[in-house]
């Protein structure tokens, strides 16, 4: 795990902001779910260049996202965050499902 994971994810799992280079956590997150047409508050929201692929709400429940970019990088900060995902074929895939990873956010884990 690089440096900047273990920094971004204390900062994810502890609940505060931060901010390196391409990767960034931020607190309270409200985003406009389109599906639902509601607002939607996370406690944290974690960053890869300005795309939300991970969340938490107020319950604990954690939600993953590829944004659509299937790369090394987006598959090894989600990794390390605990999403059950890797590489095959060029094409990013859950490991508990074998189904195709995500590009919209999505609950995997509930508490």
């Amino acid at each position: 795990m690089r440096q900047i994971e273990r920094r971004a994810n204390r900062a994810f799992f502890n609940g505060y902001n931060f901010k390196e280079s391409n990767t960034e956590v931020k607190t309270n997150f409200v985003t406009w779910d389109y599906d639902t047409n509601n607002w939607v508050t996370f406690s944290v929201a974690y960053f890869l260049h300005g795309n939300l692929i991970a969340a938490r709400d107020e319950a604990g429940n954690l939600y993953f996202s590829s944004c659509g970019w299937e790369t090394v990088t987006t598959r090894s900060r989600l990794v390390s965050l605990g999403a059950p995902c890797r590489i095959k074929d060029f094409q990013m895939i859950r490991t508990d499902t074998g189904e195709a990873f995500p590009h919209k956010l999505t609950k995997f884990y509930a508490n």
